[in-house]
């Protein structure tokens, strides 16, 4: 399931389910303010300081910076054989896991 107009259901639960509605605030650095300030600090290396040369605590060089995904693309045969297997595991005729082995 998935919502597609977050305010509809939202309405919708605050009316019939009152209770289980919360309001959330969160407190941040502005995100526009932080791309720009870390990639000041990140231009000086290690230690984490900002242009005064004072350390900033929470922080932490990281060459190359962190992993952010990986990304594949697979031809039409590929992409029809994982389908029929997703198909099948939702269908209950294969357990959750990926093949040993693709031939293609």
């Amino acid at each position: 399931m998935a919502i597609v107009d977050e305010a509809a259901f939202l309405a919708w639960v605050a009316e019939r389910y009152p209770t289980e509605v919360e309001t959330v605030v969160i407190t941040r650095a502005r995100p526009a303010w932080q791309s720009s300030f870390l990639t000041g600090v990140a231009s000086r290396g290690e230690p984490a300081c900002d242009d005064q040369g004072e350390t900033v605590p929470g922080l932490e060089w990281r060459p190359g910076g962190d992993f952010g995904g990986i990304s594949l693309r697979v031809d039409a045969t590929t992409k029809a054989l994982i389908g029929t297997h997703a198909d099948e595991i939702v269908a209950g005729l294969r357990p959750l896991e990926l093949p040993s082995e693709v031939s293609l």
